[in-house]
């Protein structure tokens, strides 16, 4: 007949010391990590709110072009569905992509976002301005424009790279092109810089 017992070794397991031990690695090991976990989500942030403005200057330009219309991209802190807004600022937390309508006299939304997608308040975006408006051939009407996102929980990287946050750019060109671009960066060729 086959024997089932299993034979039970006292001595196998950890110790509470043991348990301790590692308990106190790991804390001391998470303790370490914690601040540069906070910048990467700091920086993710940033660059997730410039990379959707970006995208909508993109798009606002390919609708000027592919309507032969005025297209706009605004900022303003009102809801990013209200598409006649008069309530434009430089420091707008919301933009909105829309297409002026001359036969209704008023404008229609294309696209509307906000920089506080996601439920962070830790990125400010500040403008040189408020309305970026694109004729049917693609090009900016009011020049050059540049949108600067920060951060509020940390102090932007200076020119030598000190600093949690890598805080960005979206310029945008006389031509209508736009960019996304560290400020910071200025090695020639680097396709990151932005000049």
């Amino acid at each position: 007949m086959l024997n089932l017992c299993i034979e039970h070794n006292p001595r196998a397991g950890f110790t509470l010391i043991e348990v301790l031990v590692g308990l106190a690695i790991l804390s001391i090991m998470l303790a370490l990590g914690m601040p540069s976990l906070a910048n990467y989500m700091g920086n993710a942030r940033i660059r997730a709110s410039a990379s959707s403005l970006h995208a909508a200057a993109q798009l606002a330009r390919t609708e000027a072009i592919r309507r032969n219309a005025v297209v706009e991209l605004i900022l303003t802190d009102d809801a990013p569905t209200l598409v006649n807004t008069a309530n434009l600022s430089t420091t707008g937390q919301n933009w909105i992509v829309r297409l002026w309508d001359p036969g209704a006299a008023t404008f229609r939304l294309l696209q509307g976002k906000s920089a506080l997608e996601g439920g962070s308040t830790s990125v400010v975006v500040t403008g040189t301005t408020s309305r970026l408006t694109f004729n049917g051939m693609g090009r900016s009407a009011g020049g050059v424009a540049t949108f600067v996102f920060t951060s509020t929980s940390g102090v932007c990287a200076d020119v030598h790279g000190v600093g949690p946050m890598r805080c960005l750019d979206v310029r945008v060109s006389a031509a209508g092109q736009a960019r996304l671009c560290d400020a910071l960066i200025t090695t020639a060729g680097d396709s990151r810089a932005c000049t």
